[in-house]
């Protein structure tokens, strides 16, 4: 008998709280589209549109349409640097290495390896424009930064420490030379200097490294490098 008690005033106080939590007075939560890994696990949700103030995508009059942000993420105006992030990581950090990187180490990738998911570019999950700007932004593919690079005149403005890349129709953006951060260092940033930017592919013979554009002294060209090192990423979106 004491135990029959016992369970029906389990049952009552189990109601009794499900109502109280149902009748919260939070505020609805904002748009969001849910992003899953590849498990097909919902581990993360990215909200549709966040935009910083002050950025605008640039139409350069590139055939594939891809338009580019005025500046980098972390960024506030045209010339500032931003923040410094180790591929596919969304946060800036004190140390750039192996020992601090998120994915393992350059023994073994726990993440974008061809050895553990084959997967070689970014989940929107893992890209640091679409977390901090929204999922219609995108980390620049390689085919992406060659056409800017192919389809676009490069200007290097050495007293501004930019680059300046103009499209056919006129429209432009400015790349800061903002260099990069290997351990805890910010080097060839400035003047005279090298910019660092991701793309979201990495090398499929080298999984340890990802492509990049690197803005140099007297050209830019698309390159490689470990993916632990603190890099720029300008963003880019699909025209509307």
């Amino acid at each position: 008998m004491r135990k029959k008690l016992w369970m029906v005033v389990v049952f009552v106080t189990g109601i009794i709280c499900m109502i109280m939590s149902s009748c919260g007075d939070d505020e609805p939560a904002p748009t969001q589209m849910a992003t899953h890994d590849i498990n097909g696990n919902e581990n993360s949700k990215i909200e549709e549109d966040k935009t910083p103030e002050g950025v605008v995508a640039v139409d350069l009059g590139l055939p594939s349409g891809t338009q580019w942000a005025n500046m980098n993420v972390g960024a506030v105006n045209d010339y500032e640097y931003g923040g410094k992030y180790a591929w596919g990581e969304i946060e800036t950090k004190n140390t750039y290495s192996w020992q601090t990187y998120k994915y393992g180490n350059d023994v073994r990738l726990t993440k974008y390896s061809l050895f553990e998911d084959n997967l070689t570019e970014l989940e929107q999950i893992d890209d640091v424009a679409s977390v901090n700007w929204g999922n219609k932004w995108r980390t620049p593919s390689y085919s992406q930064w060659q056409e800017l690079k192919d389809k676009c005149t490069w200007k290097r403005i050495e007293i501004e420490k930019i680059y300046m890349v103009t499209g056919s129709n006129g429209n432009y953006i400015m790349l800061p030379i903002a260099g990069a951060i290997f351990n805890n260092s910010l080097d060839y940033a400035g003047a005279y200097g090298w910019g660092f930017y991701w793309s979201r592919n990495i090398v499929k013979a080298t999984p340890t490294k990802a492509y990049y554009m690197e803005i140099g002294s007297s050209n830019s060209r698309i390159s490689y490098d470990y993916r632990y090192g603190g890099f720029s990423v300008r963003p880019v979106r699909n025209a509307p």
